[in-house]
Parts: C-alpha cells; structure tokens; sequence
C-alpha cells in the first residue's frame, strides 16, 4: 500500500463528504443551493478533478504496475489489500485508511474502475468487518423514561356537599332546633272579639353522624424508596374513596326525603319541557317554605343531556342559562346546576342549597398513623364522622322523571 495514495483517497473521501453534507441538508430543508454553498461545491469540485484526481491516477498506475510485477515475480508478495492472517480473520484492514478506501471504492463507480478493484469485492470485506451493534446489545446503556406523574385522575370533589351548608361535627350526634308549629294572625271579626291565637313550638332534631374509614398497612421500603411518594398516594386514594361514600350518602338523603314535582317530564324531554317543570317546581318550594330555590341537583347522566338541549325559541321571561363542560359549573335559569354521580341514576332535584345540613368532623378524613417497628411497617387508615339532613322538607322538589 503506497502511504500517499491513501492519503489522497481519504482526502478526496473528505471533500466529497462535504458536498453530501451541503445537498443533503438542503434536499431535507425543501430549499436551492445558497451562494456560500455553491462557492463551496465549486471549491471541492476545483480541488478533485484538478489537484486530487491527477495525483491519485498517477499513483494507481504505479500501483497497477506494481500489482502485475509482484504477480510475475516468483515469490509471493503481499497483495495490494493484504488477506487476514488464518488465526485472526477478523482483522481486515491493518489501518484507518485502508477501511476508508474500500468505502469509497463501494460508493463510487468512477473511483472503483480507476483502482481496479470491484465495487461489490470492496463492499464485501466492509460487511465481514463493521459488526452491527443494537439497541438491545447495549441495553444496559439505555434506561427507560419513568414518569412521576399518574395518568389517571384522583377525583376528591364533592359537589353535594360543597354546595350544602356545611357545619363542624363536635359528638356523635347533632341537635338543632325546629319550628313545629307559629303563632298565627287573622282578621279579628269584630270589636272585641278574640283574637287569633296558637301557641309557637319548638322541637329538637336529632340527626346521628355515620363514621366512614379505611385502613391499610405499608412496608418501611415501600414508603421509603417509592417515586411518587406511595405513603402520600395512598391517603389520597383513600380520600377519593371518602369523598365517594359521602358525597353519595349526601346524594341518598337529598333523592330520598323530596316531595315529586308536576308536572312530570317526558320520556323524550325538550328544552321547554324543563323550563316547564323547573319554574313549577320553584314556585311549589316558594310557596311551601317561603324560599327560593337556587340549586339544580342532578345525576351525571340527566345533568349532562340537559346541557345538550338547544332551542331556536328563548323563553320570554328568563334566560336559559349557560354550562361550562370543561370546568362543570353553570346554571339553568339563574340556579346553580350541580351535577354529582352521588345522586342515583334519572334523578333531578330543585331546592335552597341552605335547607341542606352537613355536619362532618373538621379535618374529614382524619389520616392515621401507627408506626409498627417489629415488622417494619407503618399501619394507615382514614377516618371520619359525617351526616347529612335535609332542615326544611318544603325547600325542596324532585322532578318526576320516567
């Protein structure tokens, strides 16, 4: 192997590199050779057919020459490219440069017949050389990408309880006062005559909580080596849990303890068909408790197909009012819509959020910990105490619905 000559053919390798490098970005780029790049190419193109290619044709005669007298000669010679010694048949190419030649001759036809050695041969000595090396051979280079965050939700929202009045659970039973029966006025019918008279009562109520809770039991390792946080997770699961149980008990005292509105919504309801029966049943509450009502309850599923109505007529009176599917808030006619998978299924409340009582320990769920050294672990639960009671029953109106 003559040392210039390979000098020369990685040179030329090099520059035509460069041009690939140029049109290659503007082919992805969708774009024309710039001026720059153009001055370059002229640049490579000058220095190979002008300085290289003479020089490198000029050593390959003397090379070819070379070949044809070692092969006259009657002692073997080492050939131009030099077979691998038996005991190592994987060693090729004695330098970089020998490697560097067989590629360009296996790109290049031009270059092949001028050194006189066939693309094919040259591609062939490249492919028993380069061992391919995958993504599978180096794993242990490629750890996987781990996301800290979940992908599922953990939904603690209770909108029942939310909207109710909400007051502080002290004991386990809550007491409050009653009107059960006013004094009453009339006209008096002549002078002198007695007056109107009833005597005002006043009664306790006594509403008893329910205690809602769960517990669970952790290793020391599992709390201590978890990305998230396992400890943190599970008292959140545990309050999503919490939240369900109550805000469907919420949901059970609110569906059962209503008086049924007319009138009555059809099977395949319209817009005007709610609009009917929600000022119905606004001013049946207004007149059997002298509140008005500012709440719509209602499951998921009604509560959503309302928000689908449309109509090309607006009632004259009062707006329709407007949803927000993204955030879940909105209203119907100035009340507050409030939709809840605590309720049970085809139910519809209209009422005074007020009239609602929910007493709950503060702090609900309470998170417990009791630390278990002999077997390495940490005992968990949550706990709380919680009731809910409808104050007023005349504040309240459940729609019939088939």
């Amino acid at each position: 192997m003559n040392p210039v000559l390979d000098r020369l053919h990685a040179e030329r390798s090099t520059v035509l590199d460069q041009v690939d490098s140029v049109t290659t970005d503007a082919e992805a780029n969708d774009r024309d050779l710039s001026s720059a790049e153009l001055e370059l190419i002229a640049r490579c193109h000058s220095r190979i057919e002008s300085e290289l290619d003479p020089q490198i044709d000029a050593l390959e005669q003397i090379e070819r020459t070379r070949a044809v007298h070692v092969a006259r000669a009657p002692s073997p010679v080492p050939a131009l490219i030099p077979a691998a010694p038996a005991s190592e048949p994987d060693q090729i190419y004695r330098s970089y440069a020998e490697y560097a030649r067989d590629v360009i001759i296996s790109r290049f036809d031009q270059i092949a017949q001028r050194s006189g050695v066939p693309r094919h041969v040259a591609a062939e000595r490249i492919e028993r050389v380069v061992a391919n090396t995958l993504s599978a051979d180096v794993a242990g280079l490629i750890p996987p990408q781990y996301l800290t965050t979940f992908a599922q939700i953990i939904d603690k929202s209770r909108p029942i309880v939310q909207t109710a009045r909400r007051v502080s659970l002290t004991s386990g039973t809550l007491s409050y006062p009653s009107i059960t029966q006013r004094p009453t006025v009339a006209k008096q019918t002549t002078e002198k005559t007695e007056l109107s008279s009833q005597k005002m009562t006043v009664a306790f109520v006594n509403v008893t909580a329910d205690t809602y809770g769960g517990t669970g039991d952790l290793s020391w390792q599992a709390i201590n080596w978890s990305t998230p946080d396992a400890l943190a997770l599970w008292f959140d699961l545990a309050a999503e849990a919490y939240a369900i149980q109550t805000e469907a008990a919420a949901g059970t005292v609110l569906a059962a303890a209503t008086v049924m509105a007319t009138p009555a919504i059809p099977a395949s309801p319209t817009l005007a068909d709610w609009m009917t029966a929600l000022t119905a049943a606004s001013g049946v509450i207004y007149t059997a408790s002298r509140r008005r009502p500012d709440t719509v309850f209602a499951d998921v599923t009604t509560g959503y197909s309302i928000m689908g109505l449309v109509s090309n007529v607006a009632p004259v009176f009062i707006p329709t009012g407007g949803f927000s599917l993204s955030s879940g808030q909105g209203n119907i006619a100035g009340l507050n819509l409030v939709i809840s998978a605590g309720l049970p299924a085809k139910t519809v409340v209209v009422g005074n959020a007020s009239s609602l009582l929910v007493a709950e320990t503060a702090g609900s769920p309470v998170e417990l910990r009791a630390v278990e050294p002999a077997i390495g672990g940490m005992e968990v639960g949550v706990i709380g105490a919680f009731a809910a009671k409808i104050t007023d029953a005349g504040a309240f109106r459940k729609l019939t619905i088939p």
